[in-house]
């Protein structure tokens, strides 16, 4: 669903928070904390932090993770006050939407909170269909199509920076459409816990560069690339208008 599309408000349980209205939450929750419970987590580097890939009855894939809001490492000292994790991903996911970058679309972001500030948050995202990672799109393509995709990708980094707004470009935060044909809703950004404004809204150039820097370690490890592609990615960062703004 493209467009303004406005969330609900919504409780479920101790929770509260906003789902999206064509996503049943109430008829799913309790399957959503079954399927839960019975698989292993696919990212769970930090202890506090918790995601799971979730087939529902329906057929559809989300993406469900929960986060513990004590003991998170960004928290604010003034807990009660502060926003979840869920909130502010609502908050990045309106930024790069109003940007026109593609992104998966939030089914519900909720949170716990007590009169000690927030204790917990969760947040589900349905899966992008007919899309593959970054480090996973290469391998058995052309030049034409390496060299496109990264032309793509510079448009929407070059985008999100004049708009002072950088992204962790870790491969695994990004994804290709496998039928790419160089649309602009053929890339498109997960977890957007990453996603950053600079001060004043004006990125400096040590920050893209090191943004830049970041995206040759992940050029460079996926197969398929090398250093020549990093090279014609920066070659059209730095010769683009670089002032771009608004949409992609």
């Amino acid at each position: 669903m493209r467009g303004k599309t406005k969330l609900v408000p919504v409780q479920t349980g101790d929770l509260s928070g906003f789902r999206h209205p064509e996503f049943d939450l109430e008829g799913y929750w309790q399957q959503i904390i079954q399927k839960k419970e019975e698989a292993t987590p696919c990212y769970a580097m930090k202890t506090w932090r918790r995601v799971y890939r979730l087939r529902l009855s329906s057929g559809d894939v989300i993406y469900y993770k929960e986060v513990d809001e004590t003991r998170h490492e960004d928290r604010s000292p003034l807990p009660f006050w502060a926003s979840n994790e869920a909130q502010r991903y609502l908050k990045h996911y309106g930024v790069v939407r109003g940007l026109g970058v593609h992104t998966a679309r939030v089914l519900f972001a909720l949170g716990k909170r007590n009169i000690r500030g927030w204790q917990r948050s969760v947040i589900g995202t349905q899966e992008l269909s007919g899309f593959s990672p970054f480090p996973e799109f290469f391998a058995a393509r052309g030049d034409d199509v390496k060299r496109a995709v990264l032309q793509r990708l510079c448009m929407l980094t070059l985008k999100m920076h004049a708009n002072g707004y950088y992204f962790s470009l870790d491969g695994h935060n990004i994804m290709v459409r496998d039928a790419f044909a160089g649309r602009a809703h053929d890339i498109a950004l997960i977890d957007l816990d990453h996603l950053q404004r600079a001060w004043l809204g004006r990125l400096p150039s040590r920050r893209r560069k090191r943004a830049l820097k970041r995206f040759s370690r992940t050029v460079n490890g996926t197969p398929g690339l090398g250093t020549d592609d990093f090279g014609y990615f920066e070659k059209c960062y730095y010769t683009a208008d670089p002032q771009p703004r608004g949409a992609v």
